[in-house]
């Protein structure tokens, strides 16, 4: 593996994990299942894609940059609960 290529995942990778915090923290305040729990979820993902594919990256890396997706979401969630308590 070239380091332009590894370059490349992790930029893709990052950009990934912060545009998910932002929906990790509005998914902590709906309710769970519902449509906008599903929507914050699956809204990141065409993002992802479109970064993923403008990087020249093959369908290789997806598991990797969902792991840094569900990084996102699980970092948002917890800066929520965290810094705006619900209440």
């Amino acid at each position: 593996m070239s380091y332009e290529i590894l370059l490349s995942v992790l930029k893709v990778g990052v950009a990934c994990f912060f545009i998910n915090i932002p929906f990790g923290m509005i998914r902590s305040r709906v309710i769970s299942y519902g449509f906008l729990w599903f929507a914050c979820i699956h809204a990141p993902i065409p993002v992802s894609a479109v970064m993923r594919r403008a990087a020249g990256l093959s369908w290789w890396y997806v598991a990797i940059l969902m792991l840094f997706g569900i990084a996102g979401q699980i970092v948002g969630k917890k800066a929520a609960l965290k810094y705006f308590p619900p209440g």
